[in-house]
């Protein structure tokens, strides 16, 4: 599994400018079987938001379905119809069943559908992890969008990590911490937003991928060659 991992990172990582704008995924120095995530959404009901997510990767990949978790925003799961309200796992299974068979790419396409997902632009979404969220989109969008607008502002304001994944039994999965996505590069980029635009939570393309990849190289992971992490 590992090796088949090491392929398909240096496919997500050579095709991210093109085909996952705004998504950083980057494997964990402990365990190459997780990744760190982090989405900075540029449309739909969650757009201007910025979300740290965790990638897991079974034993049995890539014949298993990896499984995703969001973390907490300012101490609550996203309010999302994909994502479990208990436990912040987004619903991969859709997507996988769908790309199994995609080889090299399978990760790749697996990370381009969960963001096209996660924005509901699909219309079909099933199956549903949050039926309450999911009934709210339907019948009463301002609402809904009034609910998520608070998440999406909480999301750049919330300086926590949360213990949502200490119950799976790995302790060091709590010690990275997203060190590579320090709380001091976020604050930088709400202000370069707030002199681009006005307001630090208008969907403006504030270009974060050098800061972002540059810091990650500082973390020597040992796992992935530098030269995946250009910049285009």
């Amino acid at each position: 599994v590992i090796d088949v991992l090491l392929s398909q990172y240096r496919q997500v990582a050579a095709h991210a400018p093109n085909r996952l704008k705004g998504l950083y995924v980057i494997p964990s120095s402990f365990d190459l079987k997780l990744w760190f995530g982090l989405m900075f959404v540029k449309t739909g009901p969650y757009k201007s938001g910025m979300f740290h997510f965790r990638i897991l990767f079974t034993d049995d990949y890539p014949t298993e379905s990896p499984i995703l978790f969001f973390e907490k925003v300012a101490g609550r799961h996203i309010l999302h119809p994909l994502v479990d309200k208990n436990t912040g796992e987004f619903n991969l299974i859709d997507v996988f069943d769908h790309f199994e068979n995609s080889g090299d790419n399978l990760a790749l396409d697996i990370l381009e559908q969960f963001m096209i997902d996660f924005t509901l632009r699909r219309k079909s979404l099933t199956p549903i992890r949050n039926e309450a969220t999911w009934n709210l989109y339907k019948k009463d969008k301002e609402l809904f969008q009034s609910k998520v607008s608070l998440q999406v502002h909480d999301s750049y304001i919330s300086g926590s990590h949360d213990d949502t994944f200490q119950p799976i039994g790995a302790n060091y999965l709590n010690s990275y911490q997203h060190s590579s996505f320090p709380i001091e590069m976020f604050a930088e980029i709400r202000m370069d937003l707030i002199k681009t635009s006005g307001h630090p939570h208008r969907g403006v393309d504030f270009g974060i991928s050098t800061k972002v990849s540059s810091h990650c190289l500082k973390k020597k992971s040992g796992v992935i060659p530098r030269s995946i992490y250009k910049d285009n």
